[in-house]
């Protein structure tokens, strides 16, 4: 909403959420912004509070995502407050094994909210599958058409924060 603190905004959807995912490409680490600065060394860069949010909540689910054969990063490639994501299994999802891997993301976020209300254990889902089926193509998909142009472009690394999932949180990605 315009004129919302976003940190404050950051902390209410925390504390609703179970699971965070956070897409991770190859760049993601190396992005810069326009400055040619890396957005994760910068403290109030608002991607790297929301995923530092999430890691100090015991009761939010990170999952790392990685997109098109990422590796996790290395601790010394990360700032302190981001440095439990290298603690976390991720999970990776690929063009050639697409529907198991959102299937087995998807039970893993099934299986968080159940644990976190355990009378939604039996509900039906297949909505929510879909919704995070989507939502994970969308991002993939403008991962691709993202790196697609920046082929062509010389293939400079400013902007390569990419797309946003969410699942009740918000994960930076760029090229995977």
């Amino acid at each position: 909403r315009p004129g919302q603190d976003f940190v404050q905004a950051i902390e209410s959807r925390l504390s609703e959420c179970a699971v965070m995912l956070a897409v991770i490409g190859r760049d993601w680490v190396n992005a810069r912004d326009l400055a040619g600065s890396r957005p994760l060394d910068e403290p109030f860069d608002f991607v790297r509070l929301e995923m530092a949010a999430a890691l100090a909540r015991p009761n939010v689910l990170v999952v790392p995502v990685l997109v098109e054969g990422a590796a996790m990063p290395s601790a010394a490639e990360l700032p302190e407050n981001l440095k439990p994501l290298i603690r976390r299994h991720a999970v990776s999802i690929r063009d050639e094994t697409w529907d198991g891997d959102v299937d087995r993301l998807v039970n893993v976020i099934e299986s968080a909210i159940s644990m976190r209300d355990p009378s939604r254990a039996d509900a039906p889902i297949s909505g929510a599958r879909l919704w995070v089926a989507a939502a994970l193509a969308v991002v993939i998909v403008r991962l691709l058409i993202f790196n697609g142009n920046r082929s062509r472009t010389g293939g400079d690394n400013a902007g390569a924060r990419g797309g946003r999932a969410t699942g009740g949180g918000a994960g930076r990605g760029g090229r995977a």
